[in-house]
């Protein structure tokens, strides 16, 4: 394995982590968005 093939490796890593994290906020937001439009409904 050549540079380009760990820095091509290491790229995607990097984004697969970065889209999970977003996937994990967007998540913690929709479920706080629940709880509160749960909350006005009472």
């Amino acid at each position: 394995m050549d540079f380009n093939d760990m820095e091509k490796e290491r790229s995607i890593t990097i984004l697969v982590k970065n889209t999970a994290i977003e996937y994990e906020i967007m998540m913690i937001i929709v479920k706080l968005r629940r709880l509160l439009s749960d909350d006005e409904k009472y």
